[in-house]
């Protein structure tokens, strides 16, 4: 039978929460700056998408053995504060703006904050009553289909955004890159050196007859 964690745990377990958010948004100031965008975000959604699949899996287990497995969800809450503050929560905060030219940035910033704050509205109604009739089994529609959907379409579609330009953003945008980008450049460093071992036949024989008396 599943026994109940004490007051103490409980209390330990959110100062835990929060020590490690804490530390983790101190260290994203740095990571931000130094990593890029694109790898960044992929990796800390990942993580971020696998706490709550940990977090479903250790609260069911939890609720038929009891014992430690309730630990295991304050550790799945500790990874999604981590992934969070590390670089998940401010990088999706500002990376709309290096995405867009400058005279759309304000509106597409806005669009942002507005969307974000109504998806935030809906889902805090919506996770104590699915919570109440289904359990934790509900956070697997509410936030990790969700969550894969997102990143699924980030992988696809979206370009680095550090230490380029904006011209150079918004084309790889309109050809439509992101995973293709390693490909694209390959095929065409490929292409380049096919036609420059073709040239260099001829290059070497009008700079001989270029030589001849």
């Amino acid at each position: 039978m599943p026994y109940p964690i004490g007051l103490a745990s409980l209390q330990l377990a959110s100062f835990g929460f929060i020590l490690v958010q804490f530390g983790a948004g101190i260290c994203g100031t740095f990571v931000v700056s130094r990593c890029g965008r694109r790898p960044l975000l992929l990796g800390l959604g990942a993580m971020n998408i696998s706490s709550f699949i940990l977090y479903i899996l250790f609260e069911r287990l939890f609720s038929y053995y009891g014992g430690p497995w309730g630990y295991g969800c304050i550790l799945a809450l500790c990874i999604f504060g981590f992934s969070y503050g590390l670089g998940l929560g401010p990088i999706s905060c500002f990376i709309t703006s290096e995405l867009v030219v400058q005279r759309y940035r304000s509106l597409v910033q806005s669009m942002m904050y507005v969307t974000n704050t109504l998806i935030s509205l809906v889902v805090s109604y919506l996770v104590l009553p699915a919570y109440t009739h289904f359990g934790c089994l509900s956070f697997l529609v509410l936030f990790v289909i969700p969550s894969l959907f997102a990143f699924a379409y980030l992988y696809i579609n979206l370009p680095e955004t550090k230490d380029r330009e904006i011209d150079e953003i918004v084309g790889e945008l309109k050809e439509g890159v992101g995973c293709c980008t390693a490909s694209r450049s390959f095929s065409e460093s490929s292409s380049t050196n096919n036609i420059t071992s073709e040239e260099t036949p001829l290059t070497k024989q009008k700079t001989g007859q270029s030589l001849l008396p």
